[in-house]
């Protein structure tokens, strides 16, 4: 058995540590330490070591428990991925929002996505095979579906890394995110190449799209991976997929 810390009536377990960690990334901005974590816990920094050899494995698994959010939510929408996972598109689609907004309620341990995945993490594993299982299915194979999931995995988390380090870098400081307005008609040098009316309406749109308009974040998220995956030959079986009422982003 655990020896109890010193100062607390309960023995500390690896699972309290994480979430304990996660806690403090969600309640400041400054830097995490192991003794503003240890404090938290009522033990001294040295007792963390018990739990986790290095700050960095502490740190990955405070990040797994957001992933495990984001999994709980997307059970929601597909309650049994392994043997009903439905329409490949669909599938992709919902698993990238729901880490998107997992990463969105913890945005300030969301650049540590970065960092890789613990040794022998069965969960992941078991995730992966899954999506290679429904890369196949739409008619990928070997080299393509490595391909095809990097593009994917690299646009997701590029989105989730966009948005935290806007938040981050507006808190730190000072400064709203919020693009008031910009015309890139009115700020257009004159030797840049011609571009349509509706064309710069297009794109100034998104640069002054309101910070915190989820839903429209989200949409423009979803079209863009969609598209993405379409290039890639990764098609929706809307055949099979109507009248099911899983569909979560267009």
């Amino acid at each position: 058995m655990a020896r109890m810390a010193v100062g607390r009536s309960t023995h500390l377990t690896k699972e309290e540590v994480a979430r304990e960690a996660l806690a403090l990334f969600d309640a400041t901005d400054s830097t995490f330490s192991m003794r503003a974590l240890a404090a938290r816990l009522s033990v001294s920094p040295g007792a963390l070591y018990n739990y986790f050899e290095c700050q960095s494995e502490l740190i990955q698994a405070a990040v797994s428990l957001v992933w495990e959010e984001s999994i709980t939510d997307f059970l929601a929408l597909v309650p049994d991925p392994v043997s009903d996972p439905g329409d490949p598109v669909e599938f992709l689609i919902g698993a990238a929002v729901c880490g998107r907004r997992a990463f969105s309620r913890h945005y300030r341990i969301a650049p540590y996505i970065v960092l890789p995945p613990p040794q022998g993490d069965s969960r992941l594993a078991g995730s992966l095979a899954i999506f290679g299982s429904l890369l196949e299915s739409a008619g990928l194979e070997g080299e393509l579906v490595g391909q095809a999931f990097f593009a994917y995995t690299t646009y997701t988390f590029g989105s989730i890394l966009h948005r935290s380090h806007r938040r981050l870098a507006s808190e730190r400081l000072g400064v709203e995110p919020d693009v008031p307005s910009f015309s890139s008609a009115d700020a257009r040098p004159d030797d840049a190449p011609p571009a349509s009316p509706a064309t710069l309406r297009g794109v100034d749109r998104v640069i002054a799209l309101p910070y915190g308009d989820e839903e429209a974040e989200e949409e423009l998220f979803a079209v863009g991976l969609r598209r993405l995956l379409d290039g890639f030959g990764v098609h929706s079986r809307v055949s099979e997929w109507a009248g099911t009422g899983r569909a979560v982003a267009h």
